[in-house]
């Protein structure tokens, strides 16, 4: 990969984050959001990024390929105690790794 082609999936990465941390800014009050809590986001999509581009293939289901690398940088990132927040979590784990295969694979 050219260090053109690595800078432009770079600041794709960096979309997706702010894009899954955009929903946090909708609500009547602004959450406050530590330095490390943004660095984690950008780490754990980092993490999925470099998961992603060991494992995949090009050829295999994005969802079985997702649920992987989810599993992969899941344990390296503290989950959350309660168990709605755990379950949103999985979810919004789920949709990240989706959205970083798509991306690496230059899908919608």
């Amino acid at each position: 990969m050219t260090a053109a082609a690595f800078l432009i999936h770079f600041r794709r990465v960096a979309a997706l984050a702010v894009t899954c941390l955009l929903p946090a800014c909708t609500t009547t009050s602004m959450p406050s959001v530590a330095q490390g809590e943004n660095e984690g986001v950008s780490g754990y999509v980092a993490c999925l990024d470099a998961a992603a581009r060991r494992i995949d293939d090009g050829r295999s289901d994005i969802r079985s390929v997702a649920a992987a690398i989810k599993g992969m940088c899941a344990a390296r990132y503290p989950e959350p105690t309660s168990a709605a927040a755990r379950a949103k979590s999985e979810a919004r784990q789920m949709e990240m790794s989706t959205m970083v295969l798509q991306d690496l694979r230059g899908q919608p």
